[in-house]
């Protein structure tokens, strides 16, 4: 291991995070006064891609396919001689095997997702393309369907499920499955008895939030946005609603927002020596309003249909995103006190599908030709 490499790497990675976390409240408190904030923002932002390391080769992911396939094959090879012999158990077996096969699952994925499913998605948007050379909007499966749905919520859900599962077989596998372990060896030092408690509290936390994360998509589940004006040009209104599983009587201070936002890709270094894309979200454009309970009625499967009528600015960029996903984008959001959550002077990590209801849609803006 090169540890002047690793030094070099984590240093950067926390001059990024101190970075982010001085400038982030410079902006916050320019935001409440009531100035736009793109000094503050564009120094932020000149600032982190300045320590930007650009991405990594597309030809390293192929790579370690490649040796993650040849690592698994070896690794069931092995095990098999192994158990032959009598040189495993079961139990250590079963983990080597599951090792091994995930391993080459992994691999055999990646140049399926990347020859196969890659392959047939540019063929088909090549063909879109050629379809409607005019109207970029149709290149979108959603936008021409004029439906989009948001499930973030249960993405995260899902995500959280995985991760204590994960956490708590990892816990499971440090002291082999063994409670009387596990009591020892927080008699003997602790040290011990301290790292337990706080692998454990980690992973009560991660089911606590896995569990309000499940009960939160019973009980909103997904919501959909449909699409009137296709697209929305600038300088006229963008037209639309929204229908939604919930109960305006409960959902107090709901809100919605229209913002044109620039998004920058950022590549920084990590700890390890590789890179981690950041998306840096700067808003260009905001109109938000309060969502009247007057306004909204119920559809006869019993959600809640939330009519959008904005109007669209003529001096703002239209909807481009590239393949890294920066770009200009449109996005409408629906929620809880969006106001109060933009002033906020502190860096707030949200998930969708935590706390009440949550909605974000890409909308298609486009100027007139």
């Amino acid at each position: 291991m090169d540890v002047l490499a690793v030094t070099r790497a984590l240093r950067d990675w926390r001059r990024t995070l101190s970075l982010v976390g001085t400038r982030y409240k410079r902006i916050a408190e320019e935001r409440r006064e009531g100035t736009a904030a793109p000094t503050a923002r564009g120094e932020l932002l000149k600032e982190i891609q300045a320590q930007s390391v650009g991405p990594p080769n597309p030809r390293l992911a192929d790579i370690g396919a490649g040796l993650a396939i040849l690592l698994g094959v070896g690794t069931q090879v092995a095990l098999l001689g192994g158990y032959r012999h009598g040189n495993l158990d079961l139990p250590t077996a079963a983990l080597i095997f599951a090792l091994g096969a995930g391993f080459a699952a992994w691999g055999l994925w990646h140049y399926y997702s990347v020859f196969v499913i890659g392959g047939a998605r540019q063929a088909r948007m090549a063909e879109k393309l050629a379809q409607h050379p005019d109207a970029p909007w149709l290149l979108d499966d959603a936008w021409a369907e004029r439906k989009v749905v948001d499930r973030s919520g249960l993405s995260t859900c899902i995500f959280l499920w995985l991760w204590s599962i994960g956490w708590w077989i990892f816990c499971g596998f440090l002291w082999g499955f063994d409670l009387q372990a596990i009591v020892a060896a927080a008699g003997r030092s602790w040290l011990q008895g301290l790292l337990i408690v706080f692998l454990a509290g980690t992973g009560i936390l991660g089911i606590a939030a896995a569990i309000a994360t499940t009960v939160r998509w019973l009980r909103y589940g997904a919501s959909t946005l449909r699409i009137d004006s296709l697209p929305g040009y600038l300088g006229d209104r963008f037209r639309g609603s929204v229908s939604a599983r919930i109960q305006p009587q409960r959902e107090t201070h709901l809100e919605a927002e229209v913002a044109c936002e620039r998004v920058t890709v950022v590549w920084t270094p990590t700890p390890r020596g590789g890179r981690s894309k950041k998306l840096i979200h700067t808003p260009l454009w905001v109109h938000r309003w309060p969502l009247e309970r007057d306004r909204m009625t119920r559809a006869k499967n019993g959600d809640v249909i939330i009519p959008i009528d904005v109007p669209l600015p003529e001096d703002q960029p239209q909807f481009e995103i590239d393949a890294d996903g920066a770009g200009i984008r449109w996005v409408l959001r629906i929620g809880r006190d969006l106001s109060a959550a933009n002033a906020s002077d502190a860096v707030v990590i949200s998930m969708p599908g935590l706390g009440g209801f949550a909605a974000e849609y890409l909308i298609p803006v486009y100027a007139r030709r």
